[in-house]
């Protein structure tokens, strides 16, 4: 797989956990294993957020010295693999629990189209 696909995976992997996160965080205060999800899920979303954030910076700094970009993909993808790796692991965990992704999704997206 590309590295551009694995980072645009990753991008919609986040923007999924940002709409689960609504749920869980309401249901964290009953469920104890929720709330150790919940954690887990925080932090390596963080590192995702931050990983592309770094991507990105260096993108800009390369592109603006003329440098080509395969290097610096291949710089990045053995730290976006794993990150990857537990997000999917994540993301079936939530079954588990039920969470309300679809209609929160909804909602979002309404909200954004009344913005």
């Amino acid at each position: 797989m590309r590295v551009e696909d694995e980072i645009d995976k990753l991008r919609h992997s986040i923007s999924i956990i940002q709409v689960v996160l609504q749920d869980a965080e309401e249901r964290q205060v009953k469920e104890k294993a929720m709330k150790i999800w919940l954690g887990e899920l925080k932090e390596v979303a963080h590192d995702a957020d931050n990983l592309l954030d770094e991507f990105c910076l260096e993108a800009l700094m390369a592109k603006s010295r003329g440098f080509f970009m395969t290097r610096l993909f291949t710089d990045f993808f053995p730290s976006l693999k794993p990150i990857a790796v537990y997000l999917e692991f994540l993301a079936a965990e939530r079954l588990n629990f039920n969470l309300k992704v679809l209609s929160l999704l909804r909602n979002k997206l309404t909200k954004e189209e009344a913005s």
